[in-house]
């Protein structure tokens, strides 16, 4: 348990923030912008998709397509490296 933290600390060291050590009105601002964008992507897509109901269909494709992806890349990456090991 202790290498545990002792990986979690050295982790917590290498990654920090680029918000870490800032006032708090830096993080209210940040997070401000972030869900005003987040809101605005959402509200365009509603807003295309209740005008273009294809855009609906387009979007499934594209997902399946590239989840079906990296599926298949993930699959191959394991099989590399199950014959490396061996």
């Amino acid at each position: 348990m202790s290498k545990i933290n002792e990986v979690k600390g050295k982790a917590q060291e290498k990654v920090k923030g680029f918000l870490s050590g800032k006032p708090i009105w830096i993080f209210w601002l940040f997070f401000t912008c972030m869900i005003g964008i987040v809101f605005a992507i959402v509200y365009a897509v509603i807003t295309f998709l209740s005008l273009k109901w294809w855009f609906l269909l387009l979007v499934i494709v594209i997902a399946g397509m590239a989840s079906g992806t990296f599926a298949y890349l993930n699959e191959i990456q394991e099989k590399k490296s199950d014959e490396e090991n061996n």
